[in-house]
C-alpha cells in the first residue's frame, strides 16, 4: 500500500471554517500534480473542513475514478496512524492519498527526520507499506509559501 500524505493547501483567515484563497488553489493543483507522478490513487480521504475538502478537489480532477471520503479527524499520534493505515489497508491496498493538516504532516516530518518547512502549505509525503507492517519514506515534496 502506498499513500499520499498532502498538508492542505494556503487558506483564508479569520473565518471560523476558511476555504482556500487563490494562490492556495493554484497549490494544490501542484500537489496533486506531484501525487500523480508517483501513484495511481483509488481513494482520497480528506478531514471535515472546507481547505481539506478543496484541497482534495484537485485530486479529484486527476483521479475522476477515485473514490472521495470525509474523515472526521486524521491521526496526529505515529501508533495511530499505524492503526488507521492498517484499517485502510484492509479496505483496499491500492494507493490512497490524505488531505490533513499540519500535525499529521508534522507527525510524519518527526517520525522520518524530514527537513520539511511546517510554515507552507500542499507539502507532500508518499510513503509505502512493507510487508512486515512498516512505513517507508519514497518521496515528498516541500510547499510552496507565498508572497
Amino acid at each position: 500500500m502506498k499513500i499520499a500524505i498532502v498538508h492542505h493547501a494556503e487558506k483564508k483567515t479569520d473565518i471560523e471554517d476558511p476555504s482556500l484563497t487563490v494562490f492556495g488553489i493554484e497549490q494544490s493543483k501542484k500537489a496533486a500534480q506531484f501525487v500523480a507522478q508517483h501513484l495511481d490513487i483509488h481513494k482520497i480521504f480528506h478531514t471535515q473542513t472546507q481547505r481539506t475538502r478543496q484541497s482534495a478537489e484537485a485530486l479529484q480532477i486527476i483521479f475522476p475514478s477515485a473514490e472521495c471520503i470525509s474523515i472526521a479527524e486524521a491521526p496526529q499520534e505515529w501508533d495511530a496512524w499505524c492503526i488507521f493505515t492498517e484499517n485502510l489497508y484492509k479496505q483496499s491496498p491500492y494507493p490512497c492519498a490524505l488531505i490533513c493538516h499540519h500535525t499529521t504532516l508534522q507527525m510524519c516530518k518527526k517520525q522520518f527526520q524530514l527537513s520539511l518547512s511546517l510554515s507552507s502549505h500542499s507539502s507532500v509525503i508518499i510513503l509505502e507499506r512493507t510487508q512486515h507492517k512498516q512505513w517507508d519514506l519514497l518521496e515528498f515534496r516541500q510547499g510552496e509559501i507565498s508572497l
